[in-house]
């Protein structure tokens, strides 16, 4: 099948906010730009995509894409996890302990994220198998699994594998199958949902609404459903009207891109890269101090070395990302 270009422009845009999250962090110390505007949406975007590439004309083949999963997703989390462990330890001047590190990795606390996806795609792999195509028992299934993440999220307890933020991400898995399923009898104008999303943003602003999804910190669930929902639709119908209307060629498009299609590394260095580029620059006397075009310039600087060496991994040892 064609690779589409909106999809990558979507996790693309997504990755470059999320490296832009961390450098404003690492930086600076805090987040200048609040985390409820754009961090949730760029997080659980993944999540939609994912849902998304789940959906396939013919039967779902269950085995095929559990290999998938372990191919493209467990086995790099092992590999990059257990390779940045050691470095990462040293620079937070934390004491090197590698049974720590060894069960950090092995219960899937190295990476919160990655290791949600993946707890998250094998099960709604199960559900989808469970289902059969069945739209009522998947949707049932599907919104039972959102239910149980809230009742987990309000006991405070370190979960393997991140337990919560996997039921939790199988609603946003299931919005993205569903969209697939359905995509051609969508044909929403972006421009008509944007002006939604924004008031719903305004919303959440004004009265202080939380919606960190890591630990789960939701103040409304309705209000958050809908800020992803209309999001999603409105960002992707903008991505897709990217692909129609502009050069292919442009060098702007195809790196970002090609940003999206390595997103998984990107992810991998977007905590050590920015931490990193964040120490030098103080060292060099050129902290932050309130000036902000400083951040802009520390993430020019982050992405482009997170390029460099994403660069050289794919180039030389695409093994260890799942490619075949």
């Amino acid at each position: 099948m064609k690779r589409k270009l909106w999809i990558d422009l979507v996790r693309g845009l997504c990755m470059m906010a999320i490296l832009f999250d961390h450098t404003e962090i690492y930086y600076t110390g805090d987040n200048i730009i609040p985390y409820r505007l754009y961090v949730t949406n760029a997080l659980t975007t993944f999540f939609f995509i994912s849902g998304y590439l789940f959906y396939k004309e013919e039967t779902f083949n269950f085995i095929r894409k559990i290999k998938s999963i372990i191919r493209t997703i467990i086995v790099p989390y092992f590999i990059f996890t257990s390779i940045i462990a050691l470095p990462k330890m040293w620079i937070h001047g934390n004491e090197i302990d590698i049974l720590n590190i060894i069960q950090s990795i092995c219960l899937g606390q190295a990476s919160w994220f990655v290791a949600a996806l993946i707890l998250a795609e094998i099960f709604f792999s199960i559900i989808l198998y469970i289902c059969k195509g069945k739209f009522g028992w998947l949707s049932i299934l599907s919104i039972g699994c959102f239910g149980l993440s809230i009742i987990l999220a309000n006991i405070k307890i370190n979960y393997p594998w991140h337990l919560s933020n996997a039921l939790q991400a199988i609603i946003f898995l299931y919005m993205g199958y569903l969209y697939h399923r359905y995509e051609n009898l969508i044909n929403l104008k972006f421009y008509f949902i944007f002006p939604l999303w924004i008031f719903i943003k305004a919303f959440e602003e004004y009265f202080g609404i939380n919606l960190y999804i890591n630990p789960i910190t939701i103040d409304n669930y309705v209000v958050f459903l809908l800020d992803i929902i209309l999001f999603n639709l409105w960002f992707i119908q903008l991505c897709k009207y990217i692909e129609r209307k502009c050069n292919q060629q442009s060098s702007f498009l195809q790196m970002v891109a090609w940003t999206g299609k390595q997103s998984l590394i990107y992810y991998f260095l977007c905590g050590g890269v920015p931490l990193l580029v964040s120490m030098a620059m103080n060292k060099m006397n050129y902290a932050y101090e309130g000036h902000y075009y400083r951040v802009i310039i520390a993430l020019i600087s982050v992405y482009l070395i997170a390029s460099a060496l994403t660069w050289l991994i794919v180039r030389y040892i695409p093994q260890i990302t799942g490619k075949r």
